[in-house]
C-alpha cells in the first residue's frame, strides 16, 4: 500500500466518497461522507441542536432525541409530541420550555428549504402513552414541504426581538405593565403632553423590574400616554 501522501487529492469532495477507517470491533470498513454527516448531525456536532421526526414507531417506543407530529404536513399540525431528551441522553427541558408562548421554526438540518414556523401554547402536557414525551398544542403559521421521515429538524426562534406597546389611558403617577416579554425590556415614553419619545427614562421615571414579564413606572407627576417596551 503506498503512502498517504502519494495518492492524488480531492479538491472536490462530495457526499458519495468513502473514507477508511476501522469498526468499533477493529476491522477495517469504509464510511461514505454522507453517513458520517448524517451521524455528526444527530450527535448535535454540526452545531445545530436536531431533533429526529419519526411518525413510524409506536409513540411508547419513542427514544431519546426524537419527537413526531400528529400529521406529516405541516398545515394541518397542531400538536407535537417532543423527547425530554436529547439523541445523547442528556435532559434539554429547560431548553424545551423556553419556545412556550413563542413562535418556534423547525427546519431540516440538511435542507433548509423543509421548515415550518409554529406559535407554541403556554404550558406541555405529559404524553399519556410515554412519559418521557411532553405534548404541545402548536398553531401553524407557515411552512414549506412536509416532515419527513427520520431526517433532523432543528428548534429554534426566528430572532426577531420581542416588543410591547402599553396604552396608559388615565393619568397615574404608577404605570404596571404585564407584558409577558419573558425578559428585562428596556423602557421608552410618550406622554399624551408631548409629541417626545423620551428614551433616558430616568429623566422622569423610575423603572422597577418585578420580575420578566411584569414591570411598574413611578413617574413624578401623573402622565397618560404609552410605555414602548423593548
Amino acid at each position: 500500500m503506498a503512502r498517504i501522501n502519494a495518492y492524488p487529492r480531492d479538491l472536490a469532495i462530495g457526499g458519495s466518497e468513502v473514507l477508511l477507517g476501522s469498526d468499533s470491533d477493529g476491522s477495517t470498513k469504509t464510511f461514505s461522507i454522507n453517513d458520517l454527516k448524517d451521524f455528526l448531525i444527530s450527535q448535535g456536532i454540526s452545531g445545530d441542536i436536531g431533533y429526529k421526526f419519526d411518525s413510524v414507531t409506536a409513540t411508547n417506543n419513542l427514544g431519546a432525541g426524537t419527537f413526531k407530529a400528529n400529521s406529516t404536513t405541516f398545515a394541518s399540525v397542531n400538536k407535537l409530541s417532543i423527547h425530554n431528551s436529547y439523541i445523547t441522553g442528556s435532559d434539554v427541558q429547560t431548553y424545551l420550555n423556553s419556545f412556550l408562548g413563542e413562535e418556534i421554526i423547525l427546519f431540516n438540518i440538511k435542507n433548509r428549504n423543509n421548515f415550518a414556523r409554529f406559535l407554541f401554547e403556554d404550558s406541555y402536557s405529559v404524553n399519556s402513552d410515554n412519559n418521557s414525551l411532553r405534548d404541545i398544542t402548536v398553531s401553524h403559521v407557515s411552512s414549506n414541504g412536509v416532515f419527513q421521515q427520520n431526517e433532523f429538524y432543528d428548534f429554534g426562534f426566528e430572532g426577531k426581538d420581542k416588543n410591547y406597546t402599553h396604552n396608559q389611558n388615565n393619568a397615574s403617577t404608577t404605570w404596571s405593565i404585564n407584558h409577558n416579554l419573558n425578559k428585562f425590556p428596556s423602557v421608552s415614553l410618550k406622554f399624551s403632553s408631548s409629541d417626545n419619545i423620551y428614551q433616558n427614562v430616568g429623566a422622569f421615571a423610575g423603572v422597577v423590574y418585578t420580575d420578566k414579564d411584569n414591570l411598574t413606572i413611578n413617574l413624578v407627576t401623573a402622565e397618560s400616554g404609552y410605555a414602548y417596551l423593548n
